[in-house]
């Protein structure tokens, strides 16, 4: 195929236009080299310009309002900016849905159909975002996470694919369970409220039951957990096992209200929780440091400074700030 009938085909196809057989098409071609991939991607952030200029150019207020909430949260000190222009479509283009060949590019545990097409919300790092799913149901999404799922959700199936954090509200249908899926456990929901964190870069899975009951399958042994409320499962990606225990589970749900709590954490984990709450970069000098373990609650106003000056009781270490906004630690 020459590229001017795929690009006549990549048009249709984002415009939600395209038949089966050229989904299957686009598809086939995606598969055969990066150099595909690159070139859709290409076209993809061309498309979303496009659409983000016919927003600018529509009187609708509703579309302004839009846009203008996409731009004020752009032009925030301190916030990288994404690299892609299709990332900003998949969250801000009013309901676009984002196809089959995208879900497989930047989601590859997302199971891919010819016929689906899937919606899905990107939350930055040092943003959160709150959303109401067409079920009823409602998803707030924590700093650094992303959320998918098919446009005919709500119908026959309520599955969704989250890498980062979410608390979900659920809404109750026992004919058709909630499923929230990543890429090491699913959590199984009839009605209920939870929180998932399930970041790729994190060592753990973690699923926190607020209200309800859930069922947590491992997916590398087939294994089923039933949850009760304050109770809490890990699962370790490292040595595929699971814990569950005891919690306050209100503590793990409080960064939807700009709480930040952590437990028993090393600084290196710690450090990557805060780098996606306050959207910096953390490098740390030391290795002893990088194990030292902290318990903390803290308001995510009082800034990461004053966090970092309270948990050093001991006054061990020091830190400096630099101009492309990466704070460096060190041992005193």
């Amino acid at each position: 195929m020459d590229n001017r009938f795929i690009d006549l085909l990549l048009r249709a196809y984002f415009s939600g236009t395209a038949s089966p057989e050229e989904q299957d098409m686009i598809l086939s071609w995606l598969k055969e080299s990066e150099e595909h991939k690159a070139h859709y991607k290409e076209c993809c952030e061309i498309w979303a310009l496009q659409q983000l200029q016919d927003i600018a150019d529509d009187k609708n207020t509703v579309h302004l309002n839009v846009l203008n909430r996409l731009i004020s949260r752009l032009e925030k000190p301190h916030r990288r900016i994404w690299t892609t222009l299709g990332r900003i479509a998949a969250i801000f283009v009013l309901g676009v849905a984002i196809g089959f060949a995208s879900v497989l590019y930047f989601n590859k545990f997302v199971p891919v159909d010819n016929h689906g097409l899937y919606t899905e919300t990107i939350v930055p790092n040092g943003s959160r975002s709150k959303l109401r799913l067409p079920d009823g149901s409602t998803a707030w999404l924590n700093a650094g996470s992303r959320l998918t799922y098919q446009n005919n959700f709500g119908n026959d199936n309520r599955t969704v694919f989250l890498e980062g954090e979410a608390l979900f509200e659920v809404k109750s249908d026992s004919m058709n369970p909630f499923r929230i899926k990543t890429k090491e456990i699913d959590a199984v929901v009839l009605g209920t409220i939870l929180t998932v964190k399930a970041y790729e870069e994190d060592p753990l899975v973690e699923i926190t039951l607020l209200e309800g009951k859930t069922t947590v399958e491992q997916l590398a042994n087939n294994e089923t957990i039933a949850l009760l409320p304050d109770q809490q499962l890990t699962y370790n990606k490292e040595s595929g096992k699971t814990n569950l225990h005891r919690v306050d589970a209100a503590k793990y749900a409080g960064w939807v209200n700009g709480k930040i709590y952590f437990a028993d954490e090393s600084f290196e984990i710690l450090a990557k929780h805060l780098e996606r709450i306050y959207d910096i970069t953390i490098h740390i000098n030391s290795e002893i440091l990088k194990k030292e373990r902290f318990y903390g609650s803290f308001d995510k106003s009082s800034g990461i400074l004053h966090i970092l000056k309270t948990i050093d009781i001991d006054n061990r270490f020091r830190w400096s700030f630099s101009d492309n906004n990466t704070l460096t630690v060190f041992n005193k």
